[in-house]
């Protein structure tokens, strides 16, 4: 809501706690992927926040999960699509105090009035139903683990 590109793709995949006692190096929140092109920031935002279509359009969120969230689910473990209006008006003033690309740009109050003041946008959410497949394509991630990494040797650091 505060960034001067906009973004063309965000996913969000969220995952059904199955227990209180998971493994901890398990992913069981959040993972995102983004994509923003380079664009001249003057051209694209006339004004901060964009409008919610503008927000809400990019975004894909995958539920994988016995059934769909629900609304107290969503407010309880998914906080990245949580909207906390006094912070992104405070994030935009302060952009715009210390960051001379924010200087020149106007900030929507209208439409940060119109919002309540902590919300779930209304995002399009994709059900689907855990398996083995979905299970293999986030299992393989162990915090703190290197060995898969090879890092160059280079003495002219």
């Amino acid at each position: 809501m505060i960034a001067l590109c906009r973004a063309k793709c965000w996913i969000i995949q969220l995952r059904e706690d199955e227990s209180e006692t998971s493994i901890p190096i398990s992913q069981r929140g959040v993972v995102g992927h983004i994509i923003v092109y380079p664009q001249r920031p003057s051209a694209i935002a006339q004004s901060l926040p964009p409008s919610l279509e503008d927000i809400i359009t990019p975004v894909c969120v995958i539920f994988v999960g016995a059934k769909p969230p629900t609304e107290e689910w969503l407010r309880r473990k998914a906080s990245p699509l949580i909207v906390r209006k006094e912070k992104v008006l405070k994030a935009l003033e302060w952009l715009k105090s210390h960051n001379h690309l924010y200087r020149d740009i106007p900030i929507d109050r209208p439409l940060l009035d119109a919002l309540p003041d902590e919300t779930i946008l209304p995002f399009h959410i994709q059900h689907i139903i855990p398996s083995s497949g979905i299970d293999a394509t986030t299992s393989d991630y162990v915090p703190g683990s290197s060995e898969h990494l090879i890092i160059p040797h280079n003495d002219t650091y």
